[in-house]
């Protein structure tokens, strides 16, 4: 079993959360950004994780074409979709359900939101404006959920023909 990690970044949180994956992962892991020259060898992966940040409450642009165009490859393997948000949450679900292909969504074993960062130091002064009137702050900020990768982590390898825990009504029938 082999796992394909896929990202999309802008100022470098979602890069990060990637490695931890790639680190925390139990299984032989490959980790790429999602560009336009990437070529990947389907047939050498059984699960697949694809993320990105969210910005204004859409998908980094590339991310969510990637999505699109390899549906039925991400549909025919095990699947984790996560995003990078400083939303918490509901919020934060709402923003993965109305970014990512309901098809994908429904098939993916893990599902997470990291949490985000505010990265001022490495914003152009546009972004850095922006960053500052819209979430009230005058130096970086993060707020990245380990716990939640730790989880996706653990729905994503876990194995399904493991037999669940019985829960019987503590009969011997």
């Amino acid at each position: 079993m082999k796992v394909l990690i896929l990202y999309g970044t802008k100022y470098g949180t979602t890069a990060d959360c990637t490695e931890y994956l790639e680190k925390k992962i139990p299984l032989e892991t490959d980790r790429h950004p999602i560009t336009g020259n990437l070529i990947i060898n389907w047939n050498d992966y059984t699960h697949v994780i694809v993320g990105g940040p969210v910005y204004i409450g859409r998908l980094k642009k590339e991310v969510a074409a990637f999505l699109k165009k390899y549906e039925s490859e991400l549909l025919a393997r095990k699947l984790g979709l996560f995003i990078c948000c400083m939303a918490r949450g509901d919020e934060a679900y709402q923003q993965l359900e109305k970014n990512v292909p309901p098809a994908l969504l429904a098939h993916a074993s893990a599902k997470g939101c990291f949490g985000g960062a505010f990265r001022l130091s490495r914003m152009g002064w546009m972004d850095r404006t922006i960053a500052k009137k819209a979430a009230k702050i005058q130096t970086d900020t993060e707020d990245i959920r380990y716990e939640a990768m730790d989880e996706f982590i653990r729905k994503l390898t876990e194995d399904p023909k493991e037999p669940a825990s019985e829960q019987g009504d503590g009969s011997d029938e």
